[in-house]
Order: C-alpha cells, then sequence, then structure tokens
C-alpha cells in the first residue's frame, strides 16, 4: 500500500487495539498518501475516513460516514467529524461508528 508513514503506522497500531478480522481498509482515494477509510466489515459502506494531513505526528482528523447519501451534497452522510484527536480517541471513535465490541 503505498501511503504516508503516518497512516502506515497508524494501520499497524490499529491491528494490535482492534482484530482486524472486525475491519476492512478500504483506499478510495489512492492518490491521497495522507487518508484511509476504514470500513464495517459486514456493512462496507459503514466507513471512518482518517487522515494525518497537516497534523502533527500522533493526531488525526476522523469522519464517520454512513452510505445515505446526503441529497444537498451528494455525498455521503457525515455523522460525526473531529480533528486533531489522539489514536486512542480515535479507536474508539471506530469501535463506536463500525460497532466493534471487544
Amino acid at each position: 500500500m503505498d501511503k504516508d508513514k503516518s497512516i502506515l503506522d497508524f494501520l499497524k497500531n490499529l491491528e494490535k487495539e482492534i482484530d482486524p478480522s472486525y475491519y476492512k481498509i478500504i483506499d478510495y482515494i489512492k492518490s491521497d498518501k495522507m487518508a484511509i477509510y476504514i470500513g464495517n466489515y459486514i456493512e462496507e459502506d459503514r466507513v471512518v475516513f482518517i487522515s494525518t494531513f497537516n497534523l502533527e505526528k500522533g493526531k488525526y482528523y476522523y469522519e464517520c460516514e454512513l452510505p445515505k447519501i446526503n441529497e444537498n451534497t451528494k455525498f455521503p452522510t457525515v455523522v460525526e467529524k473531529k480533528d486533531n484527536v489522539d489514536f486512542n480517541q480515535l479507536v474508539n471513535a471506530i469501535k463506536k461508528h463500525l460497532d466493534i465490541r471487544d
């Protein structure tokens, strides 16, 4: 996978926190080296968009998206978004949005 080290490190650490059989890595935007999507393994359109662009090391921006298209924007519906969060906050958001229980 051709991604920035910040995303590759995030994915490696995520694997230690959440069993990879519970989520799917989706690379919708291959040209964006500092972003990735994590999807629900069963309901792939339920995703968390993650970016490290323009953030200090160990900080993340995320959007929790649902597959229902917003009629005004024609994009998926964003139900939560936060900027400048740490790894643990992001993991908690992923677990909640993708309905992952450990």
